[in-house]
């Protein structure tokens, strides 16, 4: 995992992490056909070009977004967990577990991909392809704590994700499935996912 802890793009299987748990071979020679057919269909400009393993590139960086940041956005609706950042928000050593049976959210991405052609003779074509990455997650018997209205670390619990990639209704994809042990695999970085 990298610096800024677990991202979209891990989650979508784009990146292959340690346990090997990305997209197949075999998988992502499929998506970069899907969006080259897709990027072809939508800019009839772009036929004469390979232009798949870019947009597989650029899909990639447009989804390193870091899980956590988009968790504390969902986390700090929830009531429990306000109230515990707000206990230890201004008082040195103070901490509070919070338990999170089970909790699920489910939002979707929009990232835009634009390719510009420059070894076309000019014009320079240029298209951007809006995609939806629609995301799902479910947390199970989460145990997590809180310090300074941060949550810095997860005592327990499973975190399971379904991403799917589609351009306007075209699923791009079959829907990426992961599971990760919160304790073990989910770095927090930064000091913690903010809660105030």
């Amino acid at each position: 995992m990298s610096d800024t802890g677990l991202t979209f793009s891990a989650l979508a299987g784009l990146e292959v992490d340690a346990k090997k748990s990305g997209l197949t071979q075999e998988d992502r020679d499929k998506l970069v056909a899907k969006l080259n057919e897709v990027a072809h269909k939508f800019a009839a400009v772009l036929t004469p070009y390979d232009v798949g393993p870019r947009l597989l590139e650029l899909l990639t960086d447009a989804l390193r977004e870091p899980v956590a940041r988009v968790l504390g956005e969902i986390w700090k609706q929830r009531k429990e967990l306000r109230e515990a950042a707000e206990i230890g928000k201004d008082v040195p050593n103070v901490k509070a577990d919070v338990d999170l049976v089970e909790h699920s959210a489910t939002w979707t991405l929009k990232p835009s991909i634009t390719v510009k052609i420059t070894s076309a003779p000019p014009p320079v074509p240029t298209v951007t392809l809006g995609l939806d990455v629609k995301v799902t997650l479910a947390l199970h018997g989460v145990k997590m704590v809180i310090d300074h209205a941060h949550i810095t670390k997860f005592v327990s619990g499973k975190l399971k994700s379904t991403v799917e990639i589609k351009f306007k209704e075209f699923p791009l994809t079959a829907p990426f499935k992961k599971e990760l042990d919160l304790a073990g695999e989910l770095v927090l970085p930064g000091g913690g996912i903010d809660l105030s």
